[in-house]
């Protein structure tokens, strides 16, 4: 179905399942140019769970703009076909009964689908966040309580030029204009005083004249805090795709590629047995966020446009409620908009935010740069920021200029380490501490175990990551031994800044799978707990088995290889060639599964599914959290 060259955004599918047992809804937009069946089929194939047995037609949403380039190149392409098939059994009443194709793009027109208002995530330029987006002549009246000692109103304003949007105070002495903004096609900071009515509640009415509609982009209310209040550390979450933690100076290397890595390591706190949640990022990245294993979130289990539920609670959704400004900036979509980890940021700029040569990812550099800009537009709040470099995973582009794998390898640690080294500059100009923690997602193979790359299996060069936090003088210097998680950082970054924890009322009957590591940071002990790993599925080997890991606290690592038998060894063993017997390894790996696949059925009845349908508005209850609007 070709739209007059243009990409399309959205493909809206109704199926009937006829009555039998429809698993899967399998669409597969085939792009102008066109793609092969190779790789990037495997890349671009979304799939949605159905509800099994289910009588009647059903509508899925799905956003084909995250699918046809708008993350993988640097511009979207035109849809040539739309592939729609079924998987599962008693298939033969089941029909296709319309295929409706959207626009492409995050015009403000196509964000209010008709309605005088909406609230929604809108992008503009490559940057997203939650808005308020009202139609040509419309307004909507927002009651709020000012605090004693007065606040502003700050936002991103977006719109077209000749419609002018205002924001007026109503107050029980009268009507008095506050802001008044024309023109900005991208989003342009601003901020209004509303210190003349302390202590008061008025209503902030926002209104559009002209014949375009307008948007307010993450509108806040931000009090000063007192003179005499402790000073609110900034937290930076710098995530370096594929960087296996052994090719690393602090980890042993010689010579070592990563001098200010290596840096924070002899300053900060290093795990120095980090293992990752899974091996490749689909999955990995919603656990560094959320707590949750993907045994638990799921993300991934259906193809690379996965979303995580947009109600499960995240790390910068607790930190942008809790008064911090909230970024992501990632080079990867798998880390971004592809997997629905933009919610709860104030802005997310995803990999098309960069435009760059022959669609390549963005380099790090770009990434601190945009960051930068970031910071200096409020530099008087507190930031969270979640940098996602893919200098590292790109090593394979160089691999013709170094003749030779690891070369290669060492050669983007290094640039990676140099856009690190750039971020800890901008953090040094800056009159407020930072917290700074250093991850990775996955390792890499380099033909151990007869494989390479990363998706491939559980070994240690595929999970065993670095692990750095990074505070000057606020933390000690140490490493700590204990086997710790992807799904352990983010309850301790919440727990060293003093921010509510993500797990907790109405989330207690869900209880993380990660858990602070402030008590080993200060000193104390925690009780030893396996690191677990998995591969569920790799999008590029869908039918492959899964595999799942235990890293135990003991030394030994017990595996299993779905239809094998599971297999124990010696962390000693760097090659992971010989068994180690351990009876009893093999009963723990069995009762976690079955634990894992009660806190899944949990996490569905709580939550819903993880499936590709886009997230369209940030939650109003958020508004709410930030005081925005009265409960």
């Amino acid at each position: 179905p070709r739209r007059a060259g243009r990409p399309a955004g959205a493909a809206r599918i109704t199926v009937d399942p006829g009555g039998g047992s429809a698993r899967l809804l399998r669409l597969y937009p085939s792009p102008d140019g066109a793609w092969d069946d190779g790789w990037l089929r495997g890349i671009a194939t979304v799939e949605v769970p159905l509800e099994s047995g289910r009588e009647g037609p059903v509508t899925v949403r799905v956003d084909l703009s995250e699918v046809l380039g708008g993350n993988w190149r640097a511009r979207s392409r035109p849809l040539a076909a739309l592939e729609v098939s079924l998987a599962g059994e008693g298939l033969a009443g089941a029909r296709l009964v319309a295929v409706e194709l959207e626009p492409a793009g995050r015009a403000l027109d196509a964000a209010l689908e008709g309605r005088p208002v909406a609230v929604r995530r809108v992008e503009r330029a490559g940057a997203g966040r939650p808005a308020w987006v009202l139609a040509p002549g419309a307004a909507v009246e927002l009651p709020v309580h000012v605090p004693e000692g007065g606040a502003e109103l700050r936002w991103h304003d977006a719109g077209a030029a000749g419609s002018p949007r205002a924001v007026t105070v109503l107050a029980p002495d009268g009507a008095v204009p506050l802001a008044r903004r024309d023109g900005a096609a991208t989003w342009a900071a601003a901020r209004a005083d509303l210190a003349p009515w302390a202590g008061q509640d008025v209503r902030l009415r926002l209104s559009v004249e002209g014949a375009h509609p307008g948007a307010w982009g993450d509108p806040r209310l931000v009090v000063a805090s007192p003179g005499d209040s402790p000073v609110t550390p900034d937290v930076i979450l710098v995530m370096i795709d594929t960087l296996r933690a052994d090719r690393l100076g602090a980890w042993g290397h010689a010579p070592s590629p990563s001098p200010n890595l290596d840096r924070l390591a002899a300053e900060g706190v290093v795990f120095g047995r980090a293992i990752s949640s899974s091996c490749w990022t689909k999955p990995a990245i919603p656990t560094l966020l959320t707590g949750l294993d993907p045994t638990v979130h799921g993300v991934g289990l259906h193809g690379m446009a996965d979303r995580l539920p947009a109600a499960v609670p995240t790390l910068q959704a607790r930190l942008r409620a809790a008064g911090w400004r909230t970024a992501s900036l990632s080079a990867s979509p798998l880390g971004s908009t592809l997997s629905g980890l933009e919610v709860g940021f104030g802005v997310a700029y995803p990999p098309r935010h960069w435009s760059t040569a022959g669609g390549r990812s963005p380099p790090g550099e770009a990434l601190v740069a945009a960051f930068a800009d970031w910071l200096a537009e409020e530099p008087d709040l507190p930031a969270f920021a979640y940098l996602h470099l893919l200098d590292v995973h790109d090593y394979t582009q160089a691999i013709a200029l170094a003749g030779r794998r690891l070369a290669a390898y060492d050669a983007a640690v290094a640039r990676a380490d140099a856009a690190l080294a750039r971020l800890l500059a901008v953090l040094a100009d800056r009159p407020r501490p930072a917290l700074v923690v250093v991850v990775s997602d996955h390792g890499e193979s380099f033909g151990d175990h007869g494989v390479s790359h990363h998706g491939t299996g559980l070994w240690l060069s595929q999970t065993h990551v670095p692990l750095v936090f990074w505070a000057g003088d606020d933390l000690p210097a140490m490493t700590v031994d204990a086997p710790v998680g992807l799904a352990d950082v983010a309850p301790t970054i919440l727990d060293l800044v003093g921010a509510p924890p993500l797990a907790g009322e109405p989330d207690a009957a869900l209880p993380l799978d990660g858990r602070s590591l402030r008590p080993l940071i200060d000193g104390g002990a925690l009780p030893p707990r396996a690191a677990p790993s998995t591969l569920l599925r790799f999008a590029l080997r869908p039918d492959a088995p899964r595999q799942l890991s235990l890293v135990l606290p003991e030394g030994r690592r017990v595996y299993r290889v779905e239809g094998r038998r599971p297999r124990s060894v010696d962390l000693a063993d760097r090659c992971e060639a010989r068994d180690r017997p351990a009876p009893e390894a093999a009963p723990r790996l069995d009762a976690w599964i079955d634990a894992q696949d009660a806190r899944r059925a949990r996490f569905l009845a709580r939550y819903g599914e993880s499936g590709p349908a886009a997230v369209e508005a940030e939650q109003l209850q958020r508004l709410r959290a930030l005081g925005y609007i009265a409960p």
